[in-house]
């Protein structure tokens, strides 16, 4: 397993994790796709386990000008979860977060 940024190749893989995660407010792919083209607003990351499967994914949204990271989304593929892809993929946005110096982190939850 290994966190690697999300590419417009995962967009299938990443849209059927959101599918199997959550009944509602889903990203879609349109929004997936921009948010891997536009890496100074985002730092997205995948867990990527064995023949290129895709476990998981970690999102984090950035503004200009703010030191607010915002974590948007994360997930794990109900059948890699309980193998600390959560706690991979947590990690690899908080590295993203401190590298673009930022002094916050928030989580939104529902």
């Amino acid at each position: 397993m290994h966190i690697r940024p999300a590419e417009a190749a995962d967009i299938d893989q990443l849209c059927a994790i959101e599918q199997a995660c959550f009944a509602t407010d889903r990203i879609s792919r349109r929004s997936f796709s921009r948010f891997i083209k536009r890496t100074e607003y985002s730092g997205f990351f995948v867990a990527v386990a064995d023949q290129q499967q895709l476990a998981g994914y970690g999102l984090n949204l950035y503004r200009d000008n703010i030191s607010l990271a915002r974590l948007y989304s994360i997930a794990c593929a109900p059948s890699y979860r309980g193998q600390g892809i959560g706690e991979g993929l947590m990690e690899a946005l908080e590295a993203d977060a401190r590298e673009r110096a930022c002094a916050y982190w928030r989580l939104e939850v529902r």
